[in-house]
């Protein structure tokens, strides 16, 4: 690549791997040969990511994979495999982990026994797996991205780790319910998205359960407050809650708050309607009285004022 070729998908390709110098010199390589474009690449960088970057050689230089694949599987890594299975929990996290005491304490605490967590985060940090972001603060943990990318293709972490990142994050979400508790402003929005991720794969993989519907509603609402509304956690709520009314019925509201704040309100008002209904069934009194509320509110906007009228 010469000064002044860099187009949108060079950089593009150039933010995806992170800095990694193995995979800029790569990409260079690939590009200067001339057998494809910068859009072919970053496009097949989109399909397969590390796998991509190679040059035909048989060392870990002539390729991204083969050269994350020695680091991830060699013997540092390998002396202790309960390490290769926290990387794998760790790779689910796409902002990362923060890099202070109390953080890993807490993390710590919900491991199941045998695991070791300053001792894998050390191993992991000596053979360049992760590293502390200091852009911040506060200072986050991360996998460099075709690391993690590589992690999530090829590593499963076992289901009681899994389990134990979810009870992390639902114990933070927990703590801070509210959107109206100060202390949650500090602490709950830098973890959406590591929150979102936690929660996706919870549903996913058939973990979930009425306390997971219950954080993927604050999760939701969270994520309204915070001005960017996400609606597929708890749509993946909805479906796994059908036997539980109340709550059912409660994951509706969720959404229809978001439609409501979207101003879809069709689709708010039909989800308002289910949700009263879910929570009559349930005999949930106050739940329904929300959900006639936001009827109201929403045949407000539609300016259907007898019918806000009746609702209020």
């Amino acid at each position: 690549m010469t000064c002044g070729s860099v187009d949108e998908f060079v950089e593009k390709l150039l933010g995806a791997v992170d800095g990694i110098l193995l995979a800029i010199s790569l990409i260079s390589t690939l590009l200067q040969e001339g057998n494809e474009s910068s859009k072919s690449l970053w496009g097949r960088w989109a399909k397969a990511q590390s796998g991509v970057l190679e040059n035909g050689g048989n060392d870990r230089l002539s390729s991204l994979d083969t050269s994350i694949h020695l680091s991830v599987y060699g013997p540092r890594m390998q002396a202790d495999p309960k390490t290769i299975e926290i990387l794998a929990m760790l790779s689910v996290l796409p902002d990362g982990f923060p890099d202070n005491e109390m953080a890993l304490e807490k993390l710590e605490s919900h491991l199941p026994e045998g695991y070791n967590y300053r001792k894998a985060l050390l191993t992991m940090r000596r053979v360049s797996l992760v590293k502390v972001n200091e852009a911040g603060p506060p200072h986050r943990l991360r996998m460099l991205s075709p690391v993690c990318a590589f992690c999530e293709q090829r590593l499963e972490a076992p289901e009681e780790l899994k389990n134990s990142i979810t009870s992390f994050y639902v114990q933070i979400m927990d703590q801070f319910m509210r959107v109206t508790d100060p202390d949650g402003h500090v602490i709950i929005p830098g973890k959406l998205d590591n929150v979102y991720a936690v929660l996706m794969q919870a549903w996913k993989q058939g973990r979930g359960s009425s306390i997971v519907a219950n954080v993927s509603i604050q999760f939701t609402e969270w994520s309204r407050y915070v001005g960017n509304p996400v609606e597929e956690v708890i749509g993946l709520a909805i479906q796994k809650v059908v036997g539980l009314p109340g709550l059912h019925g409660t994951c509706h509201q969720a959404v229809g708050e978001v439609y409501f704040h979207q101003d879809k309100l069709d689709e708010a008002e039909a989800l308002f309607e289910c949700a009263a209904e879910l929570h009559q069934q349930a005999h949930d009194v106050l739940g329904e009285a929300n959900d006639v509320l936001r009827l109201g509110e929403v045949y407000l906007r539609q300016d259907k004022l007898d019918e806000a009228e009746a609702s209020f």
